[in-house]
């Protein structure tokens, strides 16, 4: 069964990334929901290779065939204009089979904490940037633990053409009065538990500014 780390799906400040099999060498291959590479200006900062490397090590990380996901955290990096709104960040778990079905489909809400610890948080700590810190809502752990059985008696029957999606999404607005710069950017890191380290969900994200349907929405301002 394919992973695709959903890193360019940047829908109303929704990130995602793309590509991978768990058992295969990574390749180039990205998918943006609902608009393509060629119709967005959607771009990685990391180059080819780089990125390849990190949804590799993702994978390792991450592999959700391997470990337990109940105690998933998540980071979001993103400029200081750019706010999370009420509806904050989601975690999406999938899997589509090659005939169509779809036996997993899961969109948790993540629950915003302040308490987590890694020292992810200074390395990657940037000037003009914050990073907002998640993790599943307990009563939630129950749905993907389920999920997750669910997906290892699939792979167990898999014929190798059966795509599994591992995203995470966060919504944002900009902050009233504020002019906020051209080029959005968004980067994600997850990891499986405490005992380990976080790791970049394909890379960073840098959306330039259009006025494409989906794309520009990125600058909208904040209700009051």
């Amino acid at each position: 069964m394919r992973i695709l780390l959903l890193a360019t799906a940047v829908m109303l400040g929704a990130c995602g990334g793309a590509n991978e099999t768990a058992t295969q060498a990574p390749e180039a291959e990205t998918a943006p929901a609902e608009t393509t590479a060629s119709e967005a200006p959607i771009s990685f900062a990391e180059t080819d290779a780089e990125l390849d490397a990190k949804i590799e090590e993702t994978i390792g990380s991450v592999n959700p065939f391997e470990n337990e996901l109940e105690d998933l955290e998540v980071l979001v990096r993103l400029k200081d204009e750019f706010v999370l709104t009420d509806k904050g960040a989601d975690f999406i778990l999938k899997a589509t089979m090659s005939n169509g079905q779809v036996p997993v489909d899961e969109v948790l809400k993540l629950q915003r904490v302040t308490d987590i610890e890694s020292e992810i948080l200074s390395i990657e700590a940037r000037e003009g940037f914050y990073i907002a810190q998640f993790r599943l809502f307990e009563e939630d752990k129950s749905r993907i633990a389920a999920a997750q059985t669910t997906l290892r008696e699939l792979q167990k029957t898999s014929d190798g053409n059966n795509d599994l999606a591992f995203n995470a999404i966060a919504y944002t607005c900009v902050a009233p009065g504020v002019t906020p710069s051209d080029t959005y950017s968004l980067t994600i890191f997850v990891r499986t538990h405490p005992g380990v380290e976080f790791i970049s969900l394909g890379g960073e994200v840098l959306v330039e500014r259009s006025d494409q349907a989906g794309i520009a929405e990125l600058w909208n301002a904040c209700d009051d």
